[in-house]
């Protein structure tokens, strides 16, 4: 091709060719011959049609030929598995690069590129722009630079910006971007606690409890390094492109507990915060004929920090449990054997409190320490052959892992630990039998049905029975179902019953649920006659708030979530809205319904509570426990790295949100809640929950900017 013309409706091969030529005769002009021939000494670039990508040899992916690109997500590298638009628990992102910016949902339109680690559920995908058409990506928990951006959620990224468009003029206004303040520790600092008084509140920091005015400013015990950054706005944040932007970043070291580690961004202004969170309600209902809970349900109210209620309708009392690690589900045998299950492992039964992995070395029939998981969900059923009451019992939590225990109802370490295969690694929030908790009701050799649920969607169920000493005697291993949903799914019930005769001789009778039903973020709410489903999504949903908990009582189905949300349903199908006043905007986590009286019991942030009848109305609610905000803080966090979204929670994150020593982390926060003439600090902590260690940090840096529009 000895010359060449390209205009505006040339063909995509010619201009590859065009570029190929070019390329090709470009190279040091020292090297010419006689004739002005030039030799080449520029890589080829060549263009795949089919994926749009523009390469060269030495340098791979260059840029792209169309206009568009298009971002999904997947778990595998030809995106069959896990296709989606949200990036929570993938490992692998796709590019599709096209003409118009049309979305495509056919996998095999994608190129798909691996992500170290996986994207978990604090990753995301950023992109930054070049021009000519280039693109760069990272994915990470936060922006490499101010030139990144997240990638939008099934929103086409435009690789060339002001093509055949007018620029206009003035429309910044003079000084448009001032920085007004910029703090930065030294070099290195040391934090250690000065005296032996204790703190069982809050905020030793530097030896001062109340730097920068009175109340609360960190998590309980925090020891650590603040720096702050004032600022008086010059606009109002709700005027279109106005804000303020907080860049932050630090290295954290230190010297003992480094998984307590934790970074925080706060700013001016008073919050408050609960300190009893209750994650879920289980109506364990043994019935007996004599008692101090005779012919009664028992409900079982785990929650953060180790809080533990359990008793009757009436009588609901607080439990010791000395722990302060999140407990998450449980199950009681007459109000007085309590097991719970909960973060990191944690166990809390009769006569026990530790950990999984310390329990499991001293069963019988066990030899070896298990990961520390968090246990979201536990399902228990009962066998009684004859005397001894055993009680098998699933637990589902964190990673996809799914334990098993064999213990008595009455003890822990008398039972069998295992682990069994899930065939997911999402978190797993809840698991349920479609039997009723109760003496006599489960056979030996009866069949018991379970279903998980868990991020992203997942839907887990297995069948088995159980031989005369509750262990597994068959089992159909765990599959997964179709869900039809991407979102989170929190709680899963069934809707089993049970038939008693109180006067003698005592008896119970139980009748197996059919009918299961998920509740999720965004109002998500799944209904299916058996666990491999179908799986369909609710006719009508009063709601988009997430949704934590779901329970049934007496031909009723009640779920509840954020923002005070309760609805009830008679089919599962139709729902509507029930409004208690006693609840406000707390988020409430755990609803369960009672087996013998058909009364419902709800829970959730500094609040329990019970039905006065089995009617789901507004005048049908009592409160058992309803506490204030238990922690006022003069600040307002709005970012947190190694530590829980409640600061009155001191406990330990999940793995995958721990700090350790050593990892840089950085930060941006966009603020548009404000108004001009606001005097405005923001405030970042690097620290260490556990109490008395020293901190160290290198070059903590926290920048404020006001952008004026």
């Amino acid at each position: 091709m000895g010359t060449f013309a390209l205009d505006p409706s040339s063909s995509t091969a010619d201009i590859v060719d065009g570029l190929n030529y070019v390329m090709a005769n470009l190279g040091d002009i020292s090297n010419t011959t006689g004739n002005g021939n030039v030799f080449a000494y520029g890589n080829i670039v060549t263009a795949n049609t089919v994926t749009g990508e523009l390469s060269t040899v030495d340098s791979g992916v260059v840029g792209y030929l169309n206009p568009f690109v298009n971002i999904k997500y997947a778990n595998t590298s030809t995106g069959g598995t896990g296709f989606s638009s949200n990036s929570q628990y993938r490992s692998w992102y796709g590019v599709d690069n096209t003409i118009t910016g049309n979305i495509s949902s056919n996998p095999t339109d994608y190129v798909w590129f691996q992500v170290s680690g996986g994207f978990g559920n604090s990753k995301s995908l950023w992109y930054s722009t070049l021009g000519g058409s280039q693109i760069k990506f990272f994915a990470g928990n936060a922006s490499p630079d101010i030139n990144y951006r997240s990638v939008p959620d099934d929103t086409a990224i435009a690789l060339i910006t002001l093509s055949n468009s007018v620029v206009q003029s003035n429309t910044v206004s003079n000084s448009a971007i001032t920085t007004q303040k910029i703090a930065t520790a030294a070099a290195t600092q040391v934090v250690t606690q000065q005296d032996s008084t204790p703190y069982p509140l809050l905020n030793w920091v530097n030896g001062n409890a109340t730097i920068g005015g009175a109340g609360y400013k960190w998590p309980n015990y925090t020891r650590g390094i603040p720096i702050s950054a004032p600022i008086v706005t010059t606009t109002t944040g709700s005027t279109t492109g106005s804000a303020i932007t907080v860049n932050w970043n630090t290295y954290l070291f230190s010297d003992a507990n480094n998984t307590y580690n934790l970074v925080e961004l706060w700013r001016s202004g008073s919050e408050s915060f609960y300190q009893k969170t209750f994650r879920t309600v289980r109506c364990t209902s043994d019935i007996t004929g004599s008692g101090p809970y005779t012919a009664q349900d028992i409900f079982l109210i785990p929650g953060g920090s180790g809080a533990l209620y359990v008793g009757n309708i009436g009588n609901i009392a607080q439990q010791v449990t000395s722990t302060s690690n999140d407990l998450y589900d449980g199950f009681s045998y007459l109000g007085t054997f309590n097991h719970a299950f909960g973060a990191a492992g944690q166990y809390v039964g009769p006569s026990i409190t530790s950990n999984i992995a310390y329990a499991v070395t001293s069963a019988p029939g066990t030899g070896s320490a298990y990961p520390l998981f968090d246990m979201y969900g536990a399902a228990p059923v009962k066998i009684k052959p004859v005397s001894t009451v055993y009680q098998p019992t699933i637990i589902a939590g964190s990673d996809g892992y799914i334990g098993f225990w064999t213990g008595r109802e009455t003890g822990y370490t008398n039972g069998l630990w295992a682990f069994e295969t899930s065939g997911t690694l999402n978190d797993l929030f809840d698991v349920a039998p479609d039997w009723a908790l109760n003496d006599d009701v489960v056979a030996v050799g009866t069949t018991v049905n379970y279903v998980a649920v868990g991020a992203a969607g997942t839907v887990l169920y297995n069948s088995r029975t159980y031989n005369s000493t509750g262990n597994v005697a068959t089992t159909s291993g765990w599959s997964q179902a179709v869900s039809g949903t991407v979102n989170n799914l929190n709680a899963v019930a069934s809707n089993p019953t049970l038939t008693i005769n109180t006067s003698s001789p005592f008896t119970d009778t139980g009748t197996r649920g059919n009918l299961w039903v998920a509740v999720g973020d965004s109002g998500t709410i799944l209904r299916a006659n058996t666990g491999s489903g179908p799986w369909t999504a609710a006719n009508s949903v009063p709601t988009t708030n997430n949704l934590h908990g779901v329970g049934y009582a007496n031909g009723t189905w009640l779920a509840v979530g954020e923002l005070g949300t309760v609805i009830y349903s008679t089919d599962a199908n139709t729902w509507a809205n029930v409004a208690i006043p006693a609840v406000g905007t707390r988020n409430l986590y755990g609803a369960a319904g009672g087996y013998t009286t058909g009364r419902f019991v709800i829970a959730g942030e500094e609040i329990i509570l019970t039905a006065a009848n089995n009617a789901v109305s507004t005048t049908a609610w009592a409160n058992t426990y309803v506490g204030g905000a238990s922690l006022t803080t003069d600040l307002t966090r709005v970012q947190f790295f190694g530590s829980w979204a409640n600061v009155a929670n001191v406990s330990q994150p999940p793995v995958q949100q721990r700090l350790t020593n050593g990892q840089i982390v950085s930060g941006t926060y966009t603020d548009v809640d404000y108004v001009q003439g606001d005097s405005i600090t923001y405030y970042l902590v690097a620290g260490n929950m556990f109490g008395n260690v020293n901190v160290y940090t290198n070059s903590s840096s926290i920048t404020v900017t006001e952008i004026k529009r």
